[in-house]
């Protein structure tokens, strides 16, 4: 084994067996870093290139000797994850596998278990503090880090003003010329490790790196980010200062947010209690015109019939009255049927015709059912449905319906306000200059299942 160690570059090599190099754990230059290599690492590989031993050479940079992972965002080939990557927060680690009898690269990539690479962190950030004293213009540190002195002191990999972002693994990608994470990904060994290393479980060998990204890039961060999502709090204090003391000023687009709210829903609440109005009134016409109409209908049957049964006396005499007279109490009995489907709103005669003409809704395809089902529960409980369609499983009316719409949303906007994590600060409680936002996307859909959770009820209670 050998070292050759400088300021800036470190490179460590030594001869090994297959044997030995399996299930074993190689160590950086100057015992910083290392990989630990799985038992299958030789799995496919030519004997004779490996049967003579395998040189294992390491190299460690202090300082990127690739391209700049912030500047992908930038090129020809830039993707929709690349507007997250910062800087590099680790050197550039690198590890071969040379056969000792050609001197060669051995191809190692597409491993079934795959190497743990071990890269050393760069030194933390330095403490910016902001004007609480209690970081809570961080968001107390996104549960990543312990408030110092005003100053979010974060837990490796974490790091930046308010332990928002973290190091992900990548490596550099010769063909394509550029850092990516295909086949990496971040763990964290049994009994945690070295909190200043960064592990990455990678299938290959190539250039190591820890990128800054905001989104996690493996189960254990993940993890971290769902448990650093925090509530913020709303006193009784704060809501006297609110009501006695409102700060228009200093809050103007939430003030006028607020207003508009208000506005649209007072707007809305007479459109709809005039839309309501309009369409009783529209209803009631409709059924009073049905009504006269099967009115009409009857007294003309009516008088059609006793024409036909005068003419039938007069024709037939005496045989013509004992006919009309069981053709009165057939219709008598006809009368009385129609009377009863008139009482239950149908027509027995009219059925049949309206099975072939309509089909037999009974034998509708089951896809069918479910699809006309989905519909009318749509339009009767969907809030904003039941507006456009008027329709709601409980009677209620639109001008009811826009009361729940706007109760709703304006208790999911107060519950987004108590889930929203405040800008950052620059040094002195000076506003920081302009950075690029970074979304956290588990932040932002804990966020999203919180206030479904807490408006899904709310909406039956206002029903």
């Amino acid at each position: 084994a050998a070292e050759a160690i400088s300021d800036t570059v470190r490179v460590a090599s030594s001869r090994r067996s297959p044997s030995r190099l399996a299930n074993a754990t190689v160590a950086g230059p100057g015992g910083s870093g290392g990989v630990s290599v799985p038992s299958t690492v030789f799995a496919g590989q030519d004997s004779g290139a490996i049967g003579g031993g395998v040189d294992v050479v390491v190299y460690s940079f202090d300082r990127n000797v690739r391209g700049d992972p912030a500047a992908q965002a930038d090129g020809a080939n830039a993707t929709e994850a690349d507007a997250d990557l910062g800087e590099l927060r680790t050197g550039v680690f690198t590890v071969t596998f040379k056969s000792t009898a050609s001197g060669a690269d051995l191809p190692i990539a597409g491993l079934a278990e795959p190497l743990v690479v071990a890269i050393p962190l760069a030194p933390p950030d330095g403490l910016v503090a902001g004007p609480s004293g209690t970081c809570a213009e961080f968001n107390f540190c996104n549960g990543r880090g312990s408030c110092t002195e005003g100053a979010c002191e974060c837990v490796a990999p974490a790091h930046g003003l308010a332990c928002e972002r973290t190091a992900g693994c990548f490596f550099w990608d010769e063909a394509a010329s550029r850092w990516s994470s295909e086949g990496c990904t971040a763990v964290r060994p049994a009994g945690g490790g070295d909190p200043s290393t960064l592990y990455c479980a990678c299938t290959h060998l190539t250039d190591f790196g820890g990128v800054s990204v905001s989104v996690p890039t493996s189960t254990d961060e993940l993890v971290d980010e769902a448990s650093s999502v925090r509530i913020n709090t709303f006193s009784r204090q704060d809501l006297e200062q609110t009501l006695l003391e409102p700060s228009i000023e200093e809050n103007p687009y939430i003030y006028a947010l607020v207003l508009s709210m208000a506005g649209a829903c007072a707007l809305s609440l007479v459109f709809f209690c005039w839309k309501d109005r309009r369409d009783t009134a529209e209803q009631q016409a409709k059924r009073a015109a049905k009504i006269k109409d099967r009115e009409a209908k009857r007294e003309r049957r009516a008088a059609a019939m006793e024409a036909r049964l005068d003419k039938m006396d007069d024709f037939f005499g005496d045989q013509a009255e004992k006919a009309a007279a069981a053709i009165q109490k057939r219709v008598r009995g006809l009368k009385a049927r129609k009377d009863v489907v008139d009482q239950v709103g149908g027509d027995v005669a009219l059925a049949p015709a309206a099975k072939r003409l309509y089909g037999d809704r009974s034998k509708d395809h089951s896809c069918t059912k479910l699809y006309r089902n989905l519909i009318q529960g749509l339009q009767g409980d969907h809030t904003i449905l039941g507006l456009w369609f008027g329709e709601s499983e409980d009677g209620a009316k639109r001008a009811e319906l826009v009361q729940i719409f706007w109760s709703c949303a304006m208790l999911a906007l107060v519950i987004e306000c108590m889930l929203y994590s405040p800008s950052v600060a620059g040094p002195g409680g000076v506003e920081a200059a302009p950075v690029s936002v970074n979304i956290n996307v588990v932040s932002v859909v804990i966020t999203a299942l919180i206030t479904a959770g807490i408006c899904a009820p709310a909406v039956l209670a206002f029903k």
